[in-house]
């Protein structure tokens, strides 16, 4: 698998040797045709920089792209700081799951483009009180919540958005509870030794808590899951800092013992560096795999539950979609949920009634609205989300 596009080799190769040989010369302009390469690799920001604290040439495409990335890294960082000291003052222990978390373990110099930014709450508890401080900044919730009991307690992932000035888009602001997640139904919850092990990072006058480097390695390789096997450029730089940051192997793959699939990703992603000549260890041994302990159900058939659901559900909108909603609008949440499969939970609407129930209340949303299905009822998203979110009919 070749993630390296050949015309951004000479403007990648730098950021992982170990010489000064490696950087071009200067008469290797970097144009529109290469800044179109580098943005596939999502490390344009990484090289532009890098490339003007050498003073070498930019093309004018390629400044400008600087100075925008420049712009949006800097609104980012103080959305970052805002929101953790937000969460600070109302007591709600979180930490930054990644972005500019990954971009610490950098060189010193370099930078690491990232788009959004992913906070991690640690008790699921706490969603409610981290829910309410953020509106307190405009933060709106953007899509459906997805919810699930754990045998750590309840996890959540929220996508938040807020109105900003210099991004080109909302401000995307992610939360999730107990640890990152795999899938909609498995993720990795964090134990007290990973919480033990936070330092804080200065960000905009704030102090922003980042796991160590083992952990954060952790993170990524759960991270990696998402890509289903599409790897990009930046992977391989996260890679490499973390290694440099001297991130234990073998405690990350003992970490990720309930979760094969990323020790898989990450052993899959040592390979293509070192076939690229990224310095970078043999890949981690993957371990037996554990399909979860501790919840109403196994991993496995959590998924396969979500998955026929998912089938049934699909079959039945593409033959009608009246039905198909009024299949999701009845489904028994409540058993559902109790067997620690996940749940959508949907912000009020003013129109609407409230559902109320012992899932929501066990969520400690109790004005929200449970669905096993994101399938927004119609006019929902016009009530409830602001904006609208895109209607799922």
């Amino acid at each position: 698998m070749n993630i390296v596009p050949p015309a951004a080799k000479p403007f990648l190769r730098p950021l992982f040797a170990t010489n000064d040989e490696a950087w071009p010369a200067s008469d290797l302009p970097l144009d529109k045709a290469v800044l179109d390469a580098l943005k596939e690799t999502k490390s344009a920001y990484t090289v532009l920089q890098a490339w003007a604290a050498r003073a070498l040439p930019l093309g004018p495409e390629a400044r400008a792209e600087l100075d925008r990335l420049r712009t949006r890294e800097a609104v980012l960082d103080r959305e970052l700081a805002a929101a953790s000291s937000c969460l600070t003052e109302a007591g709600v222990e979180h930490l930054l799951l990644r972005g500019h978390a990954l971009g610490t373990r950098y060189p010193a110099g370099q930078v690491r483009q990232y788009n959004d930014v992913d906070l991690l709450i640690r008790e699921g508890d706490a969603l409610p009180s981290a829910l309410t401080a953020l509106r307190s900044l405009d933060y709106y919730t953007a899509r459906p919540m997805v919810c699930r009991r754990d045998g750590a307690g309840l996890w959540a992932g929220v996508a938040l958005n807020r109105r900003v000035e210099g991004l080109g888009h909302p401000m995307y602001l992610d939360l999730t509870t107990l640890g990152p997640g795999l899938d909609r139904a498995s993720a990795v919850p964090l134990p007290a030794d990973a919480w033990a092990g936070l330092r804080e990072l200065p960000v905009g006058g704030a102090h922003v808590p980042v796991l160590d480097t083992t952990w954060q390695a952790v993170v990524f390789a759960v991270e990696l899951v998402e890509r289903g096997g599409e790897f990009i450029f930046r992977d391989l730089l996260d890679l490499l800092a973390l290694d440099r940051g001297r991130a234990d192997w073998d405690a990350v793959v003992a970490a990720l013992a309930g979760a094969p699939a990323a020790v898989v990703a990450l052993a899959e992603l040592h390979r293509i560096a070192q076939e690229a000549g990224i310095p970078v260890p043999t890949a981690p041994v993957p371990r037996p795999p554990s399909h979860g302990l501790g919840t109403a159900v196994s991993t496995r058939s959590r998924r396969a539950a979500v998955a026929a659901l998912d089938h049934v559900i699909a079959r039945l909108r593409g033959k009608n979609k009246a039905r198909a909603r009024r299949l999701v609008e009845l489904f028994p949440v409540r058993p559902w949920f109790a067997l620690g499969l996940p749940v959508f939970v949907l912000p009020p609407a003013a129109d609407r009634q409230v559902s109320g129930g012992a899932v929501l209340r066990g969520v400690g949303l109790p004005d929200h609205r449970a669905l096993v299905y994101p399938l927004v009822p119609p006019g929902y998203s016009r009530a409830a989300f602001a904006p609208p979110a895109e209607e799922h009919i």
